[in-house]
């Protein structure tokens, strides 16, 4: 009871590969151009610019901030007073996926701010990003 009850070894298979199909704003276009984008990322990019909800549950390593990043940079380049909200387990992710998104950000040349708000933050940053 609760225990493994088979485990499998798959063998290594090629990455499938895809485009995003919906239209992203010039700025996110040019960012994405020089990257090959997984088929699992362009799917989940595209359901969610589509306005669906999206779990995206693949390994370690696999792409999945792209996933989530390229829609909410899409609606910071398109929409005034845009807000998104990213939620992580740890402090360590938190602060890695922080980075990505800054360098995102900056390579979109969008007006956005990013900042991570945990038990470190201070009183003064946090007042900040409340009336974010």
């Amino acid at each position: 009871e609760g225990q493994a009850v088979r485990v499998e070894t798959l063998e290594k298979r090629p990455g499938r590969y895809a485009s995003v199909t919906k239209p992203l704003p010039d700025q996110v276009r040019k960012f994405l151009e020089p990257l090959r984008l997984y088929e699992h990322q362009a799917r989940a990019i595209d359901a969610s610019l589509g306005g669906a909800d999206v779990a995206l549950a693949t390994g370690t390593a696999s792409g999945k901030t792209l996933s989530y990043v390229v829609p909410a940079l899409c609606a910071a380049a398109s929409t005034d007073g845009c807000v998104a909200l990213f939620l992580f387990p740890t402090k360590a992710l938190a602060q890695d996926q922080l980075a990505s998104l800054k360098r995102a950000i900056e390579a979109c040349s969008l007006d956005a701010s990013c900042s991570t708000l945990d038990g470190d933050t201070a009183d003064e940053e946090r007042q900040s990003i409340a009336q974010s």
